[in-house]
């Protein structure tokens, strides 16, 4: 009883923060768009939130070319980050801003589907060794992320099986041991 309590917990939490995500990041985006048409100035003031609302949702940033004449039929070429220029009016950074606030709406709206679907909490439970290294910020492709998911999967796997065959010696160990304190 107490364990589907806590899942009921673990899901109810997980589902109202991405729906508060969700819903802050469409008020953002209309701010943004109110912006664009020139409607709203203060688009600055929530620069730093839209940034960490994108790194929430794992939206990437995107490295883009610009070229610009600087005088003396000299141009500059450089490669920008949307995120460091955003709130930005040019075109390019337009587009990808825009993009980005698609992005991050549809991964909060994921998140909170994912969070009322039961499928999602059984591959998180059998794959949660996984779950853990990437929770950590190992990339998939280091060596360090294979090794310790082969390593923990393993742990994970050997421990869950130790525990089901032998539950009630376990839980016996543990009364014992409680009682010894």
């Amino acid at each position: 009883m107490d364990l589907l309590f806590l899942l009921l917990i673990a899901i109810a939490y997980k589902f109202f923060r991405n729906l508060s995500y969700y819903l802050r990041v469409k008020t953002l985006h209309g701010y943004f768009i109110e912006f664009t048409e020139h409607k709203r100035t203060n688009m600055n003031m929530y620069r730093q939130e839209v940034i960490s609302l994108f790194k929430k949702a794992n939206v990437k940033d995107v490295i883009t070319p610009v070229s610009e004449p600087i005088g003396y039929g000299q141009i500059m070429n450089a490669s920008v980050s949307v995120f460091s220029m955003f709130p930005s009016l040019r075109p390019v950074f337009l587009s990808e801003a825009l993009n980005m606030f698609e992005d991050a709406e549809g991964a909060f709206r994921k998140n909170m589907i994912d969070s009322i679907d039961p499928l999602y909490w059984i591959d998180f439970i059998i794959f949660l060794p996984k779950e853990l290294l990437a929770y950590l910020g190992l990339k998939p492709e280091a060596t360090t992320y294979k090794l310790c998911n082969v390593i923990l999967t393993s742990a994970w796997w050997i421990s869950g099986t130790f525990i089901i065959f032998f539950k009630p010696q376990i839980k016996q160990y543990l009364i014992e041991l409680i009682g010894n304190l």
